[in-house]
């Protein structure tokens, strides 16, 4: 990863970032959650291109470090469809090497997540 590589991805990022929005409810909806979560930020896109543009790989290295190498952290991620089956299998990438895992990861039980996830939108709404 050379330094023009992460200038740009950082261009890429900032492009996407001050991209208009296409639709108006896209900045309503935004700026209806600054309100509710009280922080009132609504320069909050300009500031992030700010934040984006002072990244050096320098940064990027020493958060990898700090991250993966010093505390050993372990990212997982986990697609869940909202409807249809869904697979009881481990993730390959999480170490699993065959037999029963020893650690369970993610949701045990999808239909309560879903159900859960649909009450809470639906509190939202109202």
């Amino acid at each position: 990863l050379t330094a023009v590589d992460i200038e740009l991805f950082v261009k890429g990022l900032v492009d996407s970032r001050l991209e208009p929005d296409k639709q108006l409810a896209a900045e309503v909806t935004r700026n209806w959650s600054a309100i509710s979560n009280g922080r009132f930020q609504y320069d909050r896109l300009q500031a992030e291109v700010a934040a984006l543009l002072a990244i050096t790989k320098e940064d990027i290295v020493g958060y990898w470090d700090q991250l993966y190498v010093k505390e050993r952290r372990m990212l997982i991620s986990e697609i869940v469809p909202r409807t249809g089956p869904t697979s009881k299998e481990p993730a390959l990438g999480s170490g699993y090497s065959g037999g029963k895992p020893t650690t369970v990861l993610g949701i045990e039980d999808i239909d309560q997540l879903r159900a859960n996830g649909e009450a809470s939108r639906l509190n939202m709404l109202s």
